[in-house]
């Protein structure tokens, strides 16, 4: 771009300008610091593009791997904010080509294309607030910190007495049903699950909401719906908490509620005629673990991002037997919430069966063999893994003989790296969910993944 601009200084005339292109200077690694050279009024086009971080040939990664604003690893907003401190306010084109877009909805793509641009309007309002001071076409959101914590996820089905069944033989607390609504709660430590028989005539159970406590729900609300975010809707009733949510591209139901200062929070006193809590080695929800359809994955992350402040913290590989599983993880800065969002393999979306790689939560455990014990003594059966999976974690790990066997004997998994270890087992899948529980030793934070493709295997044998 510095050659171009060149051309356009010797061109001297007022016909004559430059178009900057964020994804030909960004993926190239050109310092953008050079565009504060360009006058406002020279620059005539900018175009906009962000993307994964790949190495391979720029041409097909230009043709097929470019993103909206906000999904990617380029830093977009520094582009933008240099581009806008030195005065362009000509239109800014979206040139994002890739194979998802080619295939989608154009409305719901120009939607995505208006929220990606609305990210980054706030993202460069914050880093240049002195070149965006007179310029109110580029306005803040509304602020809002990331969630504090995880307050429930809901399970819904047309019948959800096999989750019921679960849940008590792992040590749950029945905190009765919803005095309005075919609504149970059941809660261990700070985990909170609800089930919902409202509006699921014949759905299996599946993991249909998740909720996030907010140090501060009014802003959430006006951030999202500065977004466009789509909104959920539940009737309340009077002397009812207020649940205000939104559906996330994959359809999954995200709320907010004020974090309580202390204790359950208001809407728990809506359940009747339950038991009370009672001491469980559960703590609270690890992580929740939602697939999404290939199509709204970039989609996904930038709801999550843009409306509700979590980063993007890893991108991995999992191999299954269908193939590679996409995994990417977002979380909040104090590690209270975690989100991977799972890509099925294509050849699942082919069929039209994404769903066939069931979703989970995960809950945190201060000792996760002393409850698959005591779970087994309620007659709980975990997932089964593999006999030779033992003898592979035995190798990897140098791990005693007598651990190990514990391990088989639970059907716990492990994973250790230079951080901790972390210990695990699953639930059998019911309908299209599963659980997991998690013990975390030391200051482990990821999620197992040399297991993952066992426990895939795993249940698809079942």
């Amino acid at each position: 771009y510095r050659r171009a601009w060149r051309i356009v200084e010797l061109a001297d005339h007022p016909a004559v300008g430059i178009c900057l292109d964020s994804f030909h200077m960004l993926s190239r690694g050109h310092d953008p610091a050079g565009i504060a050279d360009i006058p406002g009024d020279r620059i005539f086009f900018v175009q906009l593009a962000d993307a994964p971080l790949l190495t391979m040939d720029v041409l097909s990664w230009s043709r097929h791997h470019r993103l909206f604003p906000g999904e990617g690893g380029f830093d977009l907003a520094d582009f933008t904010a240099r581009v806008v401190a030195a005065g362009y306010t000509g239109p800014w084109s979206l040139e994002v080509f890739n194979d998802t877009f080619r295939q989608t909805d154009p409305r719901r793509t120009a939607l995505h294309a208006r929220r990606s641009l609305r990210w980054l309007e706030d993202a460069v309002a914050r880093i240049a607030p002195d070149a965006t001071a007179d310029r109110p076409d580029i306005a803040m959101l509304p602020d809002s910190a990331a969630p504090s914590d995880v307050d429930f996820v809901e399970i819904t089905a047309e019948d959800t007495s096999a989750v019921e069944e679960l849940l008590a033989q792992l040590g749950f607390t029945p905190r009765g049903r919803h005095r309005t609504k075919p609504v149970t709660l059941w809660t261990a430590g700070e985990a909170r699950v609800i089930l919902n028989e409202q509006h699921a005539r014949g759905r299996a159970p599946r993991l249909a909401a998740i909720g996030f406590e907010v140090d501060d729900a009014e802003a959430v609300d006006l951030r999202l719906h500065d977004l466009r975010v789509p909104r959920a809707y539940r009737r309340t009733y009077a002397r009812e908490e207020r649940l205000d949510g939104a559906v996330a591209p994959d359809g999954t139901e995200v709320y907010w509620a004020q974090a309580a200062d202390e204790g359950d929070p208001a809407w728990v006193r809506e359940f009747e005629h339950g038991e009370p809590p009672r001491e469980s080695p559960i703590l609270a929800v690890d992580h929740i673990s939602l697939t999404q359809p290939w199509q709204v994955v970039e989609e996904s992350t930038l709801f999550y991002t843009a409306g509700f402040a979590l980063s993007l913290d890893s991108r991995t590989e999992v191999p299954g037997p269908e193939g590679l599983v996409e995994s990417r993880v977002l979380t909040a800065p104090n590690g209270a919430i975690r989100i991977p969002l799972n890509v099925a393999p294509p050849i699942l979306a082919e069929r039209g069966s994404e769903r066939v790689l069931p979703q989970h939560a995960a809950f945190r455990c201060a000792d996760v063999r002393a409850l698959a014990r005591a779970a087994r003594a309620r007659g709980f059966q975990p997932l089964t893994m593999p006999a030779n999976y033992y003898d592979d974690i035995a190798a990897r790990f140098d791990l005693s003989d007598a651990f190990v066997d514990e391990l088989r004997e639970l059907h716990l998994g492990y994973d250790r790296d230079a951080a901790g270890e972390y210990l695990h087992f699953y639930t059998e899948t019911l309908g299209e969910v599963f659980l997991e529980f998690v013990e975390r030793v030391g200051d482990y934070s990821g999620f197992a993944a040399g297991t993952a493709p066992v426990r895939l295997t795993a249940q698809r044998g079942r």
